[in-house]
C-alpha cells in the first residue's frame, strides 16, 4: 500500500509541472520572442541600439518601435550637414552648392555677375533710350554708348547777285544730320549799308566761339574804307555790325576773345601785328608785333586761321605760319615748306584744327605747271610743324569743278564729330557768283562729295551738339 502511494503522489507532481510547461510550450511556438516590446528588433521601448548613423548619439528604442538616435554632431542640425558639406540650393544658375559657416546652402555663381545673371561682355538693357550697344563691363555695370548721330548746325554767309551785282545779303544755317544732304534756311538779311559795293572781300573770314555761341564774319573791303563786322549770337537770336577802318584779316576766337591779324608785306620782308578785336565796338587793339624775312610771299588774300585745345592761335599764309600765345603773349614764324621757288609755287590755306590728333589741317595747292595738285595736308603741332599728305582733293572733285581749290574765293569748317572737312568754293568766278560747291571729305571713309548749291556761300563754321 505503502509503496502504491508513494507512485500516485508522483505522478500528480508530475503531471502539474508538466501541464505548466505544455502552456509554456504552446506559447513558445505561438511567438518566437515572448519577452520584448519590439520583437523585430528583439528588444524592449527604452533599450539602447544602434542607427547605423556615425553623426548620432545615444541611440534608443522609441515607441514605434524604431532605433533613433538621441543626439547629433552636424555643424548645421537644421540642415543635418556639416560646414562645407555639398548640398542643392535649388538655384539652376549656381554650380558647387555647399554648407556656408552661416549654415546656408549657396552655390557659386555661373555668372560673372549674379546680381544681373549676366558675364562680362553680355548685352544689357541700362534703360537709357539715348545709348545703344549696352553691355555689362568689368565693375558688373550695364553701360551703354551715346548714340551720336553727329547733330550740329552749319553757319553760313550768301550773297545772292543779279547781273553782277549783289542784291541781298543773308546769315544761314543748316541743321547737320548724318548722311543727308544739308538744306539751309535763312536766318537773316544783313542790312548794313557798307555791303552794297561789289568791292572783293576774302570769303574765309569766318570765325565761331564755341563759348558764346557766336558766329563772326569780317568784310574787308580795302584800306581807308568801312569794314563791317558782323557777329550774331546763335543760342538766343541776335546779331550786330560793328564798323572800323582797321583792316585785317583772319579772325578767330581764342577763349572767348577775338583775334585777328594785319600783314605789311614787302618782299622778302614781312611785318604782322596781330590784335585783339572789341567785340562791342570792332575797335582793335595792337597785342604783338614781329619783322620776318619770307621765302613765299605773306599776302592778306590768302591768310587763315585756326585755334588749338590750349588756346595757342594758328595763322599761315603761303608757306607762311605764325603760332601764337595769347597767354604769354609771344610768337614763333616758321617756314612750313622750303620747297617753294618759282618752279613751285605751293599755297597752305583753309587752315582748321583736329583736336583728336592735334594737328592742323590745311588744303596745299599748286598752280603752276607742270604737277599741278590740290591736297590735304595734316601739319603738326609739337614743334617740328611737319606736313603729311592726307587726302587727294584735285583726282576726287567732280567734272564740274577745275579741279582746284580757290585760295581767294573759298571758306572752310571742320567737324571733329564726323571727322569731316568742308569747304565752300565759287562754282564759276567767270559766270559770276551764282553758284557754290560744298564740298564734304570724310577721312574716315576716305571719301569726297561735292553738292552745287544757289548763290554764293561762303564763311562757313559748324556748330557740333
Amino acid at each position: 500500500m505503502k509503496y502504491k502511494f508513494s507512485l500516485a503522489l508522483i505522478f500528480v507532481v508530475f503531471t502539474y509541472f508538466s501541464c505548466e510547461k505544455c502552456e509554456l510550450l504552446e506559447q513558445t511556438i505561438d511567438d518566437p520572442n515572448p519577452m520584448f516590446d519590439c520583437a523585430d528588433l528583439m528588444a524592449n521601448i527604452g533599450d539602447p541600439c544602434d542607427d547605423n548613423n556615425p553623426d548620432t548619439t545615444d541611440d534608443t528604442i522609441n515607441g514605434n518601435c524604431e532605433c533613433i538616435g538621441g543626439g547629433t554632431e552636424f555643424d548645421c542640425p537644421d540642415l543635418m550637414l556639416n560646414i562645407g558639406d555639398a548640398c542643392t540650393d535649388n538655384n539652376e544658375t549656381t554650380i558647387n552648392d555647399a554648407v556656408s559657416a552661416a549654415c546656408e546652402c549657396i552655390g557659386e555663381s555661373v555668372f560673372d555677375c549674379p546680381v544681373l545673371g549676366l558675364n562680362i561682355g553680355d548685352s544689357c538693357d541700362d534703360g537709357n533710350p539715348d545709348t545703344e550697344n549696352d553691355a555689362v563691363d568689368a565693375n558688373c555695370n550695364c553701360i551703354g554708348e551715346i548714340i551720336n548721330d553727329c547733330a550740329g548746325v552749319l553757319y553760313a554767309s550768301r550773297v545772292t547777285i543779279e547781273n553782277n551785282s549783289p542784291t541781298g545779303w543773308f546769315f544761314d544755317s543748316a541743321v547737320k544730320t548724318l548722311g543727308m544732304d544739308f538744306s539751309f534756311s535763312n536766318i537773316e538779311e544783313k542790312v548794313n549799308g557798307s555791303l552794297v559795293s561789289m568791292a572783293p572781300f576774302f570769303s574765309n573770314f569766318a570765325a565761331f566761339d564755341r563759348i558764346n555761341n557766336q558766329y563772326a564774319f569780317a568784310y574787308q573791303f580795302d584800306v581807308g574804307t568801312p569794314n563791317p563786322l558782323y557777329l550774331a549770337e546763335t543760342n538766343v537770336f541776335s546779331s550786330t555790325f560793328l564798323e572800323e577802318e582797321e583792316y585785317y584779316a583772319a579772325p578767330v576766337f581764342s577763349n572767348g576773345e577775338l583775334y585777328a591779324i594785319n600783314v605789311f608785306y614787302d618782299a622778302p620782308a614781312a611785318q604782322y601785328t596781330i590784335v585783339r578785336i572789341d567785340q562791342n565796338t570792332g575797335a582793335t587793339t595792337d597785342v604783338f608785333s614781329d619783322n620776318i624775312t619770307v621765302n613765299s610771299p605773306m599776302l592778306k588774300v590768302a591768310i587763315s586761321s585756326a585755334t588749338d585745345n590750349s588756346g595757342n592761335i594758328y595763322f599761315i599764309s603761303a608757306t607762311n605760319l605764325i603760332v601764337y600765345n595769347p597767354t604769354g603773349n609771344f610768337a614763333t614764324y616758321v617756314d612750313i615748306d622750303d620747297t617753294f621757288d618759282a618752279d613751285n609755287q605751293v599755297v597752305y590755306f583753309g587752315l582748321e584744327y583736329k583736336a583728336d590728333e592735334e594737328v592742323l589741317l590745311a588744303m596745299k595747292n599748286k598752280s603752276n605747271s607742270p604737277s599741278e595738285f590740290t591736297d590735304l595736308v595734316s601739319i603738326s603741332t609739337d614743334g617740328n610743324y611737319q606736313v603729311n599728305t592726307v587726302f587727294d582733293i584735285k583726282d576726287n572733285l567732280g567734272l564740274e569743278n577745275d579741279q582746284e581749290v580757290s585760295f581767294n574765293f573759298h571758306s572752310t569748317t571742320f567737324a571733329q564729330c564726323d571727322n569731316t572737312y568742308y569747304i565752300t568754293e565759287i562754282k564759276d568766278l567767270e559766270a559770276g557768283m551764282t553758284e557754290s560747291f560744298l564740298i564734304e571729305i570724310n577721312l574716315d571713309n576716305n571719301t569726297l562729295e561735292e553738292t552745287v548749291y544757289p548763290d554764293y556761300l561762303f564763311g562757313i563754321e559748324i556748330f557740333e551738339n
